[in-house]
């Protein structure tokens, strides 16, 4: 399957889910420059369930898997058993991967010689390497095909999506074992090996020449029956020292045990038959994986039985190893069971591995549908629709505020033409009040100040007269008296008029008040301001009287009058 740089460039990181019929194992990988990480691992018990399991069950099972991997991607893999898939070789003709594809989904009895109705599968060849540049194979050959129900791929996808993954693919375990293997340094294995993987209801065998699977094979017999076995042969001392010996009775659980061992070797050599009569070629070695691989009494009957090396294997060779401190000691034991899952992880951080995914056929279309020309115009058109009609919404929106102001202005302007107005009044009120005010300023100005007059008022007493009260008035008159026949603009001169009242006690005779209005009118401040004519003038002149704070004197109250000459005052 092709894969872009961009997508290479996004495999950084992915958890791999092995859905096991008895227990869940999960690894988290990371791609660490040119080295691949295994950051930590769990094994769950798995849900049990009759035929395909429902989406709530999957998705609480997912969920639980990935809070306890705490891995911060949400990138997995999910790995099919043997009992729930289709892996087989099939002879298919010259073509492209997508197309092969399609030619076994829409006649899988022509190709696979089974009635496989709504199936999804996905196909393989090393031949992809020989391809030319369309991605179509030059010959006809074997291609490795790989098929699960549509139902339990779709349920998947669902649960995965529920529970907040991204469900980058859907493989086989035989496949994980197969990409596990083929990562090991290559002096680890011969050209030509078996691989044995023993599941809980089922075993697989893989034959693997030069790094490329040539032949599968699936046999009912797994560790479901060793368990019950083994648990027997471990309730005894004796008879675990008995597995030793090679005479046991076979109603013993050692001889049981040995001849369901026998039976999964037969199973094996007769696939490794099948392959040497196909291809001419010998097996070189057996390697065994699966929890049973951590029995060695398993492992050395077998090898008695096959007469070819047997030995269990350990996939974490090809990794670097960044698990938490409790993991490290556990690994060494746990990774028998790991290998289908590791490899799962290999093939999507490398595809070069061997790639089988059954969700390829929904992810070409997706890919198709977003790199296809008509979809692209398709956007491009609803772009610039969506554009014209956010700039008309945008004029709009214009357009009705401008008339929302034009409104509020419209409303406003009544009232603005009646501020005016009062404006203009006030302004002309103003101006008139400022002409008064610097006509009065002018007054202000023109006033005499009385201080020196007072002053003077002090050098022109007689004796015998005390001044009792002093009153000076002072009226402004206009010089035009206004009216309608006044212009605006014409001047406003005023006549000021001044008259100083004296009221005094005369205690001495009548010439003393003559003397008095004499010193007033010839002192000089008084003849340069007071008029030419009857400066001062004689008021009222009241009958002798007591004092009332002296009775031995008596007095003549009388009043003076002092006149002032008169001055205009102009209007500038």
């Amino acid at each position: 399957m092709a894969v872009s740089v961009s997508q290479l460039r996004k495999r950084d990181e992915i958890v791999a889910i092995d859905l096991g019929s008895r227990i869940t194992k999960a690894v988290h990988l990371r791609h660490k420059g040119a080295h691949f990480q295994l950051e930590k691992y769990v094994m769950l018990d798995s849900p049990i369930y009759e035929k395909t399991p429902t989406v709530e069950l999957l998705t609480d099972h997912l969920t639980a898997v990935m809070q306890a991997v705490g891995a911060s991607t949400r990138k997995v893999s999910l790995l099919l058993g043997a009992a729930n898939s289709l892996l087989c070789h099939a002879d298919l003709p010259a073509s492209s991967v997508s197309d092969l594809r399609k030619m076994v989904r829409l006649s899988p009895k022509t190709y696979l010689q089974q009635d496989l109705t709504d199936y999804l599968f996905d196909c393989y060849s090393s031949e992809d390497a020989k391809s030319d540049g369309g991605g179509r194979l030059k010959r006809k050959g074997k291609v490795l095909v790989a098929g699960a129900r549509r139902r339990l791929v779709e349920n998947l996808h669902e649960a995965a999506r529920n529970a907040g993954l991204s469900l980058e693919q859907v493989t086989l375990a035989q496949i994980g074992t197969v990409n596990a293997f083929k990562m090991l340094p290559e002096e680890s294995h011969g050209d030509v090996v078996a691989l044995l993987d023993v599941g809980f209801h089922s075993s697989s065998i893989n034959i693997v020449r030069k790094g490329e699977l040539v032949l599968t094979r699936v046999v009912n017999l797994g560790a479901e029956k060793f368990s019950g076995v083994l648990a027997q042969l471990s309730s005894s001392n004796e008879q675990v020292e008995a597995l030793g010996t090679s005479g046991s009775s076979m109603d013993t659980p050692h001889g049981k045990l040995q001849g369901l061992i026998i039976h999964l070797a037969k199973e094996v050599d007769a696939s490794i038959g099948f392959f040497a009569n196909t291809f001419e070629v010998s097996v070189n070695q057996v390697y065994v994986s699966g929890g049973s691989a951590r029995s060695q009494f398993i492992v050395d009957t077998l090898e008695a039985e096959l007469g070819l090396p047997c030995e269990s294997w350990n996939p974490t060779k090809s990794l670097t190893l960044a698990l938490p401190e409790k993991q490290k000691d556990d690994v060494d034991y746990d990774v028998a069971q790991l290998t289908a899952a590791i490899g799962a992880a290999l093939s999507w951080l490398n595809p070069e591995l061997v790639s089988i995914n059954l969700l390829a056929e929904e992810q070409e279309a997706i890919d198709l549908r977003r790199r296809d020309p008509v979809r692209r115009s398709y956007r491009i058109a609803s772009a610039a629709v969506a554009v014209v009609l956010l700039w008309s919404a945008w004029l709009g929106f214009k357009v009705w505020r401008a008339n929302v102001r034009l409104k509020n202005v419209e409303a406003e302007l009544p009232k603005l033409q009646q501020e005016a107005r009062e404006s203009i009044a006030i302004t002309s009120r103003a101006g008139e009040i400022e002409r008064t005010l610097r006509g009065l300023n002018r007054f202000a100005a023109g006033r005499s100040l009385w201080a020196p007059t007072l002053s003077a008022l002090q050098f022109t007493t007689v004796p015998e007269i005390q001044f009792h009260r002093l009153r000076i008035e002072q009226s402004i008159t206009p010089e035009t008296p206004p009216g309608p026949t006044r212009a605006t603009n014409q001047p406003l001169n005023a006549i000021e008029r001044t008259v100083m009242t004296i009221q005094a006690r005369n205690y001495g005779d009548s010439q003393s008040i003559d003397k008095l209005i004499e010193t007033i009118s010839t002192y000089p401040l008084f003849v340069e301001n007071l008029r030419r004519e009857q400066p001062v003038l004689l008021g009222d002149v009241q009958p002798r009287q007591l004092d009332s704070s002296d009775p031995s004197r008596t007095f003549v109250f009388f009043t003076i009058e002092c006149f002032f000459a008169e001055r205009i005052i102009k209007d500038e």
